[in-house]
């Protein structure tokens, strides 16, 4: 996407807690109950939450709640217990998770732990709207994954997954054999399986709007910590200037990787002028080919809106597409 269509944009994040399963392993028994903690600029893709991403060799600690409370939690559902979050940011999240400041928080560190060590435990969905793993595959869903793309500049260095709406989530998932769930419709508005539950509110609603209902609901669940106002460079639509979203779409590929090493075997026999090009522009493509989208769309977006004030019922038409290999088409290169 051109640098010029980003503009900075003042987002709702909060940061969410996410409690350890106990499994088979000694590890997911310690670390029963234990939250950990994923912030995010984007709430209303919570709903579709598949997975946790941790870097492989960041150092991830368990701390107690502090003395002075948890800052974000509700009278009626109040967070407690312990929680998990990289090392490096304890002081970003003393005060919120009941500390004077970033040394008492570190004082009161009980454990720690590497990504790697942390891969593969179970935790606790925010909703149980994808629960039926029959009917949406998600048997493998909400579990730890490693991923090299997590660092700890901001957030708690947990990054919630879903792969429905960003790349690096899709990809990370894929991996782990979780799939893409949707939530929302091309309008960017919540589908109607929500329509009834803790996100009743939701069904309907664009994107955007969404974020303050589903804040209140993971208040009222008890799985809130923190809220904030965030201001970050952020996609917009080069026509309108309106945000854009990510949100993956049905596509047709050519598995374009089951030949590429033929390619660049082919690619030697050519006669390059210039030859620098052979091993060169040319060869670095091919080296580095990926499966080609051979899918078009007729409408793109929604251009007789393009353009319109945003506003609650308008914004958020306009979708850069991010495109599953859900149906690939095999090819053989002879």
């Amino acid at each position: 996407m051109d640098d010029d269509v980003y503009k900075n944009r003042q987002d709702q994040t909060v940061t969410v807690t996410f409690p350890i399963k106990a499994g088979e392993s000694e590890l997911s028994k310690s670390l029963e109950g234990v939250q950990a903690l994923a912030w995010t600029t984007t709430p209303w893709t919570l709903p579709t939450n598949l997975a946790l991403a941790v870097g492989p060799d960041i150092s991830y600690a368990v701390v107690p709640a502090g003395p002075n409370g948890i800052k974000a939690a509700s009278a009626e559902a109040p967070v407690t217990g312990g929680f998990l979050l990289a090392a490096d940011l304890l002081g970003t999240y003393a005060k919120d998770l009941g500390y004077d400041d970033g040394a008492a928080a570190t004082a009161a560190v009980t454990a720690s732990y590497t990504g790697t060590e942390l891969a593969g435990l179970e935790y606790e969905p925010l909703w149980d709207y994808f629960s039926d793993t029959e009917k949406y595959g998600t048997q493998n869903a909400w579990r730890f994954l490693v991923a090299d793309y997590v660092t700890t500049t901001d957030g708690t260095g947990i990054v919630h997954q879903a792969p429905a709406y960003g790349e690096d989530d899709q990809k990370v998932c894929e991996d782990a054999g979780i799939p893409v769930v949707l939530s929302v419709d091309e309008g960017a508005k919540f589908l109607h399986l929500f329509a009834h539950g803790p996100l009743a509110e939701i069904s309907g609603l664009q994107v955007f709007d969404a974020n303050k209902p589903i804040t209140q609901a993971l208040r009222s669940g008890g799985r809130l910590v923190r809220q904030a106002s965030y201001e970050h460079s952020y996609p917009h639509c080069w026509r309108c200037r309106n945000p854009l979203i990510y949100r993956a779409v049905s596509s047709w590929y050519v598995e374009v990787t089951k030949f590429k090493d033929r390619m660049s075997e082919l690619n030697q026999e050519i006669n390059w002028i210039p030859g620098n090009v052979k091993d060169g522009q040319f060869g670095k493509w091919l080296a580095n080919a990926r499966d080609w989208s051979i899918s078009r769309n007729r409408y793109w977006a929604r251009p007789s809106r393009c353009g319109s004030p945003t506003t609650p019922s308008t914004r958020a038409r306009t979708f850069t597409a991010l495109s599953p290999r859900w149906r690939p088409i095999s090819a053989a290169f002879r």
